[in-house]
């Protein structure tokens, strides 16, 4: 794996995980690690058309690769009904630089039928959110669920069980 500062808290927190999802494609660097990885299904969902279209034609011969252009709260029922085992979630949408729509994802993330993904949230703090909020959030979804913060780029919330 490269030289995506990203890539070794992946490793570290992949354990039993097949499924790697994420928001914020941006040029794919996540994508890429996941494949390396060895996860056998890769979600991620791309706002912008640029980075979007860039992903979809490096990633086109690969099958295992599932790629969604638009709002991450748009197409999320969509892309979870396409997770069927434990996930990696990797929030890093970022809608215009200054707000990011994690909240709401996390809560359909939390809906979902299976309550032990592994769940990890970029740039923690970045938008003004409480990290006591988002762990409590958490724990009522699955109390058994542990946290680290990394700052590998930053902070990144990683929630666990």
């Amino acid at each position: 794996m490269g030289y995506w500062p990203y890539s070794r808290i992946f490793k570290k927190y992949k354990t039993d995980c097949d499924i790697f999802f994420e928001t914020g494609t941006h040029y794919g660097d996540s994508v890429q690690d996941a494949l390396d990885l060895k996860f056998k299904k890769i979600i991620s969902v791309e706002i912008n058309d640029e980075y979007y279209n860039h992903c979809v034609n490096k990633f086109k011969l690969n099958k295992n690769v599932f790629l969604f252009s638009g709002d991450s709260l748009v197409h999320l029922p969509q892309m979870l009904e396409m997770v069927d085992s434990k996930a990696m979630f990797w929030l890093d949408a970022h809608s215009d630089g200054t707000n990011t729509p994690f909240k709401q994802e996390l809560q359909l993330i939390l809906d979902h039928q299976i309550k032990t993904h592994t769940i990890m949230i970029d740039d923690i703090g970045a938008y003004g959110c409480e990290e006591g909020w988002i762990k409590e959030m958490i724990l009522k979804s699955n109390p058994n669920y542990k946290f680290d913060i990394d700052n590998c780029a930053g902070n990144q919330l990683i929630a666990y069980i």
